[in-house]
């Protein structure tokens, strides 16, 4: 009597062409056969700059602002600088001095702002080595200082030789020979620069301009990057120095002690100048350059170049508000950041851009 069990087996694999049974043979297995590729949750890859390379909010002064637009006063620079006083005898008048106030300035902070959203269900489908709500947070944080770096840089850190206006009462530019008064001969020439007459110079100029002797400077990295190991520099350094030691090398302190300033700054953070979704093109921006001039802090009749003005109210002002904004209907949130200041050139005269300080 037929197997009938067995004939419809063998008739299952006749119609799925599966042949006659056989037993299967196992090669090794391969490592890509027993193992699962998984998120890494310890580390990742991620282009961010260091909040050191950002210098806008340690270059001039912050003032808290009540208004968000507004006028300031600025006194004349002949009323602390005229001598009125004449010998004087009893019974007659003194001689009159006078006080006097130039047009005000004026202020306007402006608005800044940049939001993304964040779908409800993405933290909870996302790899366990990724965190949308740190890389939301983290790239709000570093676009809104990346802007602001470029607003400041926009404002002070300018010439017509760089491509802009003169906000600056002094302006030169570095140049491969023949300099005249106005120029210099470019720092990256070690053999013919001098840039300790450049600045010296400078100062002299300004303070002969202003009565004010200039103590910052404030420069692009790549402008660092020669100074730091320009022969003169090194050898006036190493002059200086206690002991006899090999010096090859300037940091910012002490390269702001051989130009004969009280404190240097080093702008090192770049920008995508492509639009979005193109190659990225990073550039410096502060590029080539090299600002000097007199910053204090501020008050009452006082003397300083610069001020960043801010206003906080409802939201940020110098410093950026972070704020969260559920969205009911389509189940997502908006991150959302805000900033409202205005960096205000209070003395022109107080500072001086030394545009293409290098080739």
């Amino acid at each position: 009597m037929p197997n009938y069990a067995n004939l419809a087996l063998a008739a299952d694999r006749l119609v799925h062409n599966q042949g006659p049974q056989t037993t299967p043979i196992w090669k090794g297995l391969d490592y890509n056969q027993i193992m699962v590729a998984r998120i890494q949750s310890e580390w990742s890859l991620a282009y961010r700059q260091d909040p050191s390379d950002f210098i806008g909010d340690q270059w001039f002064p912050l003032v808290d602002v009540k208004f968000i637009a507004g006028l300031y006063p600025k006194w004349s620079m002949e009323t602390f600088f005229t001598d009125y006083v004449t010998a004087w005898r009893p019974g007659t008048m003194p001689a009159q001095g006078d006080i006097k106030l130039d047009d005000h300035g004026n202020f306007v902070c402006q608005r800044y702002a940049c939001q993304i959203p964040l779908a409800d269900d993405i933290p909870y489908v996302a790899d366990p080595g990724i965190d949308p709500q740190y890389a939301t947070n983290a790239f709000l944080t570093d676009v809104m200082q990346l802007h602001k770096e470029r607003i400041i840089a926009g404002q002070y850190f300018q010439s017509s030789a760089t491509g802009g206006s003169n906000v600056w009462g002094t302006n030169w530019a570095g140049v491969t020979s023949g300099p005249n008064s106005t120029q210099f001969v470019r720092f990256d020439d070690d053999a013919n620069s001098n840039p300790r007459k450049v600045i010296k110079n400078i100062k002299v100029a300004l303070k002969e301009a202003t009565g004010k002797t200039p103590n910052t400077a404030l420069m692009g990295e790549q402008v660092f990057e020669v100074l730091r190991i320009h022969p003169q520099l090194i050898q006036w350094y190493q002059a200086t120095a206690e002991g006899v030691r090999t010096i090859t090398e300037l940091n910012e302190q002490k390269l702001a002690q051989a130009l004969g300033l009280d404190k240097i700054m080093v702008g090192k953070a770049m920008y995508n100048t492509a639009k979005p979704g193109a190659a990225v093109d990073l550039d410096w921006i502060f590029g080539k350059h090299l600002w000097v001039g007199y910053v204090d802090t501020p008050g009452p009749m006082k003397a300083l170049a610069g001020m960043n003005l801010s206003f906080n109210q409802p939201l940020g002002g110098f410093d950026t508000a972070f704020t969260t904004v559920p969205d009911l209907l389509t189940h997502a949130e908006y991150y959302q950041a805000f900033q409202c200041y205005a960096p205000v050139i209070m003395g022109e005269k107080l500072g001086a851009m030394l545009a293409t300080a290098i080739s």
